[in-house]
């Protein structure tokens, strides 16, 4: 049995010295964890979210002119149809931001950014 131990230790430390060699072994968790940040799957569950909130709060009038885009560094694009509208959201900026940031901290908005939403 001593034998046994030796030699496996004798492997052991063979073997540790190929670690440059060897393959780096990574759990499956993780590689799916960073496959769904670079492909931003998560962002649009979040975004999905926040527009359900953002429609909630704004007047029912302007509701069918208002699209949710992206999250870059903090702040949330938020396309209008029309300067009618975006002038109106800008109106009910802050009280947007705060219901966001309220029911949503995990998103980490920072602030809002309101654009025409060009014909496409």
């Amino acid at each position: 049995m001593a034998r046994q131990s030796d030699k496996r230790r004798q492997e052991r430390v063979a073997y540790q010295g190929a670690d440059e060699e060897r393959p780096r072994v990574r759990r499956l968790g993780s590689l799916v964890n960073q496959l769904i940040s670079r492909r931003g799957y998560a962002q649009v569950a979040v975004v999905n979210e926040i527009e359900a909130t953002i429609v909630a709060s704004i007047e029912e009038s302007i509701r069918s002119s208002v699209r949710v885009g992206n999250i870059r560094r903090g702040v949330l694009d938020i396309y209008a149809t029309d300067s009618v509208t975006l002038q109106e959201l800008n109106f009910q900026k802050r009280s947007i931001l705060k219901k966001i940031v309220k029911q949503h901290p995990q998103s980490k908005v920072t602030d809002l950014k309101f654009r025409i939403q060009t014909e496409s």
